[in-house]
């Protein structure tokens, strides 16, 4: 009788590591869409996402309050290609003598080894949004006042930017884990934080006269005279089957009441729209006002409505308006048109035909 061969590969199970290299060290928040961040939520068109990511990063590093050093470095490198040559050449004595101290600190501090390039932390980090057609920009040097402070200036500048393979760019201002079922408290918690933080930075996104005074605001129900705020709220439920979008519409419709009783809500004004995506565990809350002028927050949308008011400043629409009314025969006009010549022309025959047969 045979004896089985003792493979010790075969039965070396422990041998097997993970793909992201160490999985203890692993951080999942690097990757997917995690309660807490905060970003922007974007939109692409089917198979061009690292168009519309490319395009994301040079739009949100064009508006940053914050920008990062390296980023100044290379914005100055490429206005100023002479002195770049200039200062590596002043500098080439001093790169031994950097590098090497630089590398020995990092080696009694127990970083990096000695000709190890150091990782650079990057501002904007594009991570997993759990749906099909959009990913999640993570960003933790900026709070929900700058982040809607960076969505409106992309819609009020007038300059022309490459947003190929990009839709609708929603800031994502508040975020919170809704698995199996909703949390109303943990809901209510998120909100109240939101609105705190509003408040904190002394912004008028949301007035104070709106929201209540335990947290801050300034509401009165006695004063009848203040103008409320209206607010259009909009729930999307993507990848979750155990999560019903009504009950996420009555959980949060709830707490902002509860929290700021000076809004109304009008769903026929969408004028400020407080929408709310559930992407598979992560609840998402983004604001955004001047939500029709701003194109839906569509950046596709925003570009020709740019470039059609240059065109009109070059006086180049009043010819495509002639030239559409020539091409456009299925208009109410023509149609009218040519049914009123129609009927009259039946008519002028039918009265022709009777007198034949008289």
């Amino acid at each position: 009788m045979s004896k089985r061969p003792n493979n010790s590969k075969s039965f070396n199970r422990g041998s097997k590591h993970s793909k992201y290299g160490n999985a203890t060290n692993f951080n999942p928040s690097t990757k997917y869409l995690m309660p807490g961040h905060l970003g922007w939520l974007v939109s692409h068109d089917l198979n061009k996402e690292r168009m519309a990511l490319l395009n994301t990063f040079q739009i949100l590093n064009k508006f940053n309050p914050k920008p990062s050093q390296d980023y100044l470095d290379m914005l100055a490198k490429s206005s100023n290609p002479e002195k770049e040559d200039e200062d590596e050449a002043s500098k080439s004595d001093d790169e031994d003598l950097s590098t090497s101290l630089a590398a020995e600190i990092a080696a009694l501090k127990g970083g990096n080894k000695a000709g190890e390039k150091s990782k650079a932390v990057k501002q904007f980090n594009k991570i997993d949004s759990g749906a099909k057609s959009m990913f999640f920009v993570k960003c933790e040097h900026l709070n929900a006042t700058e982040i809607l402070k960076i969505s409106e200036n992309m819609f009020l500048c007038e300059d022309e930017m490459n947003v190929r393979g990009m839709s609708r760019i929603f800031p994502v201002v508040a975020s919170c884990k809704v698995s199996d079922e909703i949390d109303s408290d943990l809901v209510f918690d998120t909100i109240k934080d939101l609105l705190k933080s509003f408040l904190k930075e002394e912004s008028e996104i949301i007035p104070k006269h709106c929201i209540r005074k335990e947290i801050g605001g300034e509401y009165d129900s006695a004063n009848k005279d203040s103008q409320n705020f209206k607010l259009c709220l909009e729930i999307k439920v993507r990848n979750n089957s155990k999560i019903s979008r009504r009950d996420l519409l009555k959980s949060v419709l709830a707490a902002v009441q509860s929290l700021a009783p000076g809004i109304d809500f009008d769903y026929n004004d969408t004028t400020n729209l407080f929408k709310v995506d559930l992407m598979k565990t992560v609840c998402c809350f983004s604001l955004m006002k001047n939500y029709e002028k701003f194109k839906k927050y569509n950046m596709m949308e925003h570009k020709f409505a740019v470039k059609k008011l240059k065109d009109a400043e070059n006086g180049e629409v009043e010819i495509e308006k002639v030239d559409i009314e020539k091409q456009n025969w299925g208009s109410a006009s023509v149609f009218q048109t040519l049914t009123t010549e129609g009927d009259t022309t039946v008519k002028n025959d039918n009265k022709e035909s009777a007198e034949q047969c008289e």
